[in-house]
Formats: structure tokens, sequence, C-alpha cells
């Protein structure tokens, strides 16, 4: 799937920088590192006691502009002007032991 997306006009989007994005970040086993990472540093943070038992989130998304068509990617005339563009949506909890989806 990765190599529909390379468009050689693009330098973010070569094969070879998508290729090496996919193999070298985007595995099960390092995004589970990161996230363990993550979860361990927020409950390093002294604050992090107070926001309670884990009922509680924070959902927020990065966007992106997308240089290329695709059917995923809309234009938001607030976040992109005339350019189309993604969301990558993200997440916080309230307690360091649960993970975001």
């Amino acid at each position: 799937m990765v190599f529909r997306l390379a468009v050689r006009s693009h330098e973010a989007l070569t094969r070879a920088r998508l290729v090496h994005a996919d193999q070298y970040y985007l595995r099960a086993e390092t995004i589970a590192a990161a996230n363990a990472r993550l979860i361990a540093a927020q409950a390093e943070v002294p604050i992090v006691k107070f926001w309670g038992n884990g009922l509680l989130a924070s959902v927020d998304g990065l966007r992106f502009v997308v240089p290329v068509r695709t059917i995923r990617a809309a234009p938001s005339p607030k976040y992109f002007g005339f350019k189309r563009g993604i969301t990558w949506p993200e997440g916080v909890l309230t307690e360091g032991n649960r993970t975001t989806a």
C-alpha cells in the first residue's frame, strides 16, 4: 500500500522515504515501545495523580496538508486554505496503564 503513495515530485513522498518509514518506524513493536515510554513519562508528571481514575480523556488531532490527490484528504479552509489535508487523531487518558486508540 505504501508504494501507491509514492510521488517523485514530492520529497516527503518518494518511494525510498516511504519504504524507510514503513520498515523502520511503523511496526507493532516500535509503536508498542513508543506507547510504553509515553505512558511511563506521563506517570512521572506530578499533576497526573489528580486527573482521576481513567474515566476522562482528551482527544485532538494533528492536521497535515496532503500534496497529492487522495480519497482520504478533504478541503478545510480553516486549516489548509484552498489545499486538501488529513487529520491524524490522538488522545490522552487520565490513567497511565491504559492505551489510546
